[in-house]
């Protein structure tokens, strides 16, 4: 599940939308945000525990050595199965190539057929997993020496972002083979969500930075994938997919950080979770969310603090703010684009200004040349 956002001028408005392709509203007047309530708060149904089944590191090992036929040691329900699979996606990212299959149970086994996408073998399959683990390697050897945890997670959400575009076409193209893989994003360049978090799973823990897989429901649109990682002893979401905009500016592609390193309660603001998942954990800690981590956010209006942001940005061409609560949002919503202050107080030329506002992160995105 992709957002669609379009940098639109500064003298229009940008209300944030969620799903595939819904459209963006404009108009000549700035409109005040709107003031959303939070997505509710689910309770992880913690669906299968490696420790209660021995078995799972001997099979986990044969299906990574490219096994097709596995023969579990305990009768399991369609929805274990199911379990059992998210599970195995969530603990090796890599493995892209369990994509259907069809189980059968007898009175104490659980069979399970993998099937291969159509048209490949499984010489194929064994060449493009090593395609797939080489550009890992190369991707975070790439990563600058002296590189912190926070600057490698920053890097690598960052290079999927630059690297790989939302592939809409996909969504409805049931022959779409390696769009929700990592193989699809880091190697063919092109993804959707489940692809954006599975490649980064598999970067941060090649980086040795714990990261996983979650999922649930955007409050608009059908379901989506984002990850969660643990820096510095605390959990934090990330969603590369809604910060990748997939639009170009002079210098290169537009990233944005809206979604990096967040908390649960801004993770509400746009999601629920399902309920069915081996692990998500409650994100509070807010040391390493990327506005704070650049004096970016803001727990009140100041005129002097946007000016410095600004200032700090303007050989980047790109500044990005975050709010701290609806009423401080609303303040800088009329200050800077209402009342047009943000030309005066940047105090340098902003060319070819565009913005971006989320109404329900509480950010604004400023692009501009100078």
């Amino acid at each position: 599940m992709k957002r669609n956002i379009i940098a639109i001028l500064a003298s229009a408005v940008m209300l944030t939308v969620s799903g595939c392709s819904a459209p963006a509203v404009s108009g000549s007047d700035v409109e005040k945000p709107e003031k959303y309530e939070l997505e509710p708060d689910v309770p992880i149904e913690h669906s299968f525990d490696p420790a209660d089944h021995e078995w799972y590191g001997d099979i986990s090992a044969k299906l990574a050595d490219y096994a097709d036929v596995i023969e579990i040691p305990e009768k399991l329900t369609r929805r274990e199965v199911k379990w059992f699979l998210d599970k195995i996606h969530n603990d090796h990212p890599d493995i892209f190539w369990l994509q259907s299959y069809y189980n059968s149970t007898k009175s104490n086994t659980t069979k399970i057929d993998f099937v291969l996408p159509e048209d490949y073998t499984k010489e194929e399959e064994m060449k493009m997993h090593q395609e797939l683990l080489d550009k890992v390697d190369e991707i975070v050897a790439s990563i600058p020496e002296g590189s912190s945890d926070f600057d490698k997670a920053k890097f690598l959400h960052d290079y999927i972002a630059e690297n790989c575009y939302y592939d809409h076409a996909a969504l409805n193209d049931k022959d779409a083979v390696f769009c929700y893989t990592a193989y699809g994003c880091l190697v063919e360049g092109k993804a959707v969500c489940a692809g954006y978090t599975n490649a980064y799973s598999l970067l941060m823990r090649k980086a040795g930075i714990e990261c996983g897989y979650s999922w649930g429901y955007p409050y608009a649109g059908d379901s989506h994938a984002w990850n969660y990682v643990k820096l510095d002893g605390d959990y934090y979401w990330v969603d590369v997919t809604w910060d990748d905009l997939d639009m170009e500016k002079k210098g290169g592609l537009v990233v944005n950080d809206t979604y990096f390193m967040i908390t649960s309660e801004m993770m509400r603001r746009t999601r629920s979770l399902d309920r069915e998942q081996n692990f998500a954990p409650e994100c509070t800690a807010t040391e390493y969310n990327y506005f704070r981590q650049n004096d970016a956010y803001f727990t009140e209006y100041d005129s002097d603090k946007v000016k410095k942001c600004l200032e700090a940005s303007k050989d980047k061409g790109m500044c990005e703010m975050m709010f701290d609560n609806y009423d401080v949002y609303c303040k800088a919503v009329d200050e800077l684009l209402a009342k047009k202050k943000i030309r005066k107080l940047a105090g340098f030329s902003m060319k070819n200004m565009q913005y971006m506002r989320d109404d329900r992160m509480f950010t604004l995105t400023f692009s501009f040349d100078t």
